[in-house]
């Protein structure tokens, strides 16, 4: 007669059961906090992101020579799109890599506590 060769896995007591759940309750909140901490700070670079982008449409608006308020002289202009350029291509890039490690993040948190808890 082949064995039954599935692993088994240890019976929990009504109280570790009670103490496991707990632990994931409250671990599960501790994430949420992060994850709204990172998606706060997410949202501010996007704000930030759209002053950049503004302030390359404002400085490109003035070389053309469009009627703007511009309080620079035009030399100054070409330094403010350049800086306004390098901003926006630093913040893109800052958003989208922390976007993408919020998932790494995630499942390292995870597996931490998978290894902690020995689940």
């Amino acid at each position: 007669m082949p064995q039954d060769v599935t692993p088994r896995t240890p019976e929990l007591s009504m109280i570790d059961a009670i103490r496991l759940g707990l632990l994931v309750v409250f671990s599960e909140i501790k994430w949420l906090v992060l994850l709204a901490f990172r998606n706060w700070e997410i949202s501010q670079l996007r704000k930030r992101l759209h002053q950049e982008l503004h302030n390359l449409g404002l400085a490109e608006a003035a070389i053309t020579g469009l009627k703007i308020p511009w309080e620079s002289p035009r030399s100054e202009i070409f330094n403010e799109k350049d800086l306004a350029l390098k901003q926006v291509s630093f913040l893109a890039d800052e958003i989208k890599h922390l976007t993408s490690q919020l998932e790494v993040e995630r499942q390292e948190y995870v597996r931490r506590r998978v290894q902690a808890w020995r689940l």
